[in-house]
């Protein structure tokens, strides 16, 4: 008659060692249930997400835009030499008592580095541009680009290398057109921005900082 008070008794004894087994352990508890609800959350988004062959199928027009853009894109790289002397006059109210021109006696034209093959310290700059008349050589790109530059270099997508010239500039829009004897190249066609609405993609292909070859993409927002 005793045996059923004792199966009580370590059925509660069971019990508070779970409840007290559970309190500790809530910490524990409650993150995993959140783990085991965001899993389940990102699987069931994940059944919905599509195929592999679709997102490289949407992806095909971006990739389209990049391979025809890209060769007629060019790095441009400049060379503007520069009066160590003049140019220490400018900037003395920058340095102000700084002792910059002290540390740097270069700037006051006292032994200024060797920077080309003419013993000339310069400048250099760096821009992009694209192509849009092959048969001439024609390079649009930014006036700031090519202001006051000696030397003009154009990079061309395959690698070969030329020195351009300036032929035209309006800085008040910042626009100039370089000239390459290039040959073999590809052009770009200018579009209408008129037909340019809110939503609309655009794509932006250049070398920023000298960065070869980047391709960016957004949408006209205004």
């Amino acid at each position: 008659m005793r045996r059923p008070f004792a199966l009580r008794q370590f059925v509660m004894v069971f019990a508070g060692t779970l409840v007290a087994v559970l309190v500790i352990r809530e910490t524990d508890l409650v993150a995993y249930l959140s783990y085991a609800i965001e899993k389940g959350r990102l699987q069931a988004l994940s059944e919905r997400v599509p195929s592999e062959a679709l997102v490289e199928e949407l992806s095909r027009p971006t990739r389209m835009v990049a391979d025809l853009v890209a060769p007629a894109v060019v790095h441009i790289e400049t060379r503007r030499r520069i009066n160590l002397r003049d140019f220490a006059a400018a900037t003395r109210e920058f340095a102000g008592d700084s002792g910059f021109l002290e540390a740097h006696p270069w700037f006051l034209g006292e032994g200024p580095p060797a920077d080309d093959s003419d013993g000339h310290p310069y400048l250099s700059g760096l821009g992009s541009g694209f192509i849009f008349d092959a048969e001439h050589g024609y390079i649009l790109t930014n006036y700031h680009v090519a202001e006051g530059a000696d030397l003009i270099e154009v990079i061309l997508h395959d690698g070969r290398r030329y020195e351009a010239t300036l032929v035209g500039a309006d800085p008040q829009s910042d626009l100039a057109i370089l000239s390459s004897p290039a040959e073999h190249l590809h052009q770009l066609e200018f579009g209408d921005s008129r037909r340019l609405a809110v939503g609309d993609d655009v794509f932006a292909l250049g070398n920023p900082f000298g960065l070869s070859g980047t391709f960016s993409r957004g949408i006209v927002s205004g």
